[in-house]
């Protein structure tokens, strides 16, 4: 399995996107969701020459590590880890995020590093662990890097769920926002419910995820603001995340 995962690609070092290609190629099985009239609508538009188009000139004389770095910052940095999961998330809860590393001072110090002390073998974080060494407890000096998870499609499936789930992914609205192959969703759906959260695998949960906020999305911002600016009386259920007319 993981030869699979991380052999795609490995033949064309050279491209700019060397270092992200296997998460990128393996979240590609999400089109299978898409309706045909996504698909069509998608099918002359290429991302990646685009995000190409957009790379700095000296983009091809930098050191890989540092291409990946630049790929990270560019794409996840500020509108997903920052946004998303950063200001957004700390936000709703009031609470007030601090990002110390994000310092330009120390963005700009880390830049000059070289990639051999930024990576050290298979040790990440490499001249960072060496600073602090003294002051870290050994199981924290020592300790490899895993992630941090939020719970993701555990929020949406199982008894938890909020009420606005069922609605949001029925048929109906489904083929109403004509995003999403309604019979994809619905063998997606089935599968969510039958599984526990921690056997939840990655495609599935991210493509719950994906459908989910997609049709939350045009539920907020396209057919409200269809129906705001129409001159008939509307009742609008913010809790259960529906408009009606009347």
């Amino acid at each position: 399995m993981i030869k699979k995962f991380y052999q795609r690609g490995l033949k064309h070092p050279n491209t700019p996107f060397y270092s992200h290609l296997p998460r990128w190629q393996n979240n590609m099985a999400l089109k299978g969701y898409y309706s045909d009239e996504t698909k069509s609508a998608l099918s002359a538009y290429d991302p990646l020459e685009e995000l190409a188009s957009l790379l700095p000139p000296a983009f091809s004389t930098w050191q890989p590590l540092e291409q990946n770095q630049y790929l990270e910052t560019a794409t996840l940095l500020k509108g997903y880890l920052l946004s998303s999961q950063g200001d957004r998330m700390l936000m709703a809860h009031s609470v007030e995020g601090r990002y110390p590393f994000l310092d330009h001072h120390l963005i700009e110090f880390g830049a000059r590093i070289s990639p051999r002390l930024k990576v050290f073998g298979m040790k990440d974080k490499y001249i960072l662990r060496e600073a602090f060494r003294g002051d870290l407890p050994t199981e924290i000096y020592q300790r490899s890097k895993f992630a941090y998870r939020a719970p993701d499609a555990k929020s949406f499936f199982g008894k938890h769920a909020p009420d606005y789930v069922e609605e949001l992914l029925s048929e109906r609205n489904i083929r109403h926002s004509n995003y999403f192959n309604p019979a994809a969703v619905e063998k997606l759906v089935k599968k969510m419910g039958s599984v526990s959260s921690p056997t939840i695998a990655y495609r599935d949960n991210m493509a719950s995820v994906i459908v989910v906020s997609t049709l939350l999305l045009h539920d907020l911002f396209i057919d409200r603001y269809a129906v705001s600016t129409s001159p008939v009386s509307l009742s609008v259920d913010v809790d259960h995340r529906r408009t009606s007319c009347a």
